[in-house]
C-alpha cells in the first residue's frame, strides 16, 4: 500500500472516541520514539520501521503535528 486512501484510518477518522485517527497516530509516534530508548538487544527495529511506514502512509503530515522522530 503506497497511498493513504488505501488505509481505513487518517487524522480525521472519528471512530469510537471522536478522534481515533489522531490517537492512533500519536500512539505510533510515541512508541516509535521509545524503541530508541530500549537496550540494543531488545530493540524491535523492524517494528519501528513499520510504525513509521504506517505514519507516513496514513498520516503524511504527522511530522508537522508531532515533530521529527
Amino acid at each position: 500500500m503506497s497511498d493513504a486512501s488505501a488505509l481505513p484510518i487518517n487524522f480525521k477518522t472519528q471512530g469510537i472516541t471522536g478522534h481515533d485517527g489522531f490517537i492512533i497516530a500519536e500512539a505510533l509516534y510515541f512508541a516509535a520514539n521509545r524503541i530508541d530508548e530500549m537496550p540494543d538487544n531488545a530493540r524491535p527495529t523492524s517494528d519501528k520501521r513499520d510504525m513509521l511506514k504506517i505514519l507516513n502512509t496514513a498520516f503524511p503530515d504527522w511530522e508537522d503535528v508531532f515533530g521529527p522522530p
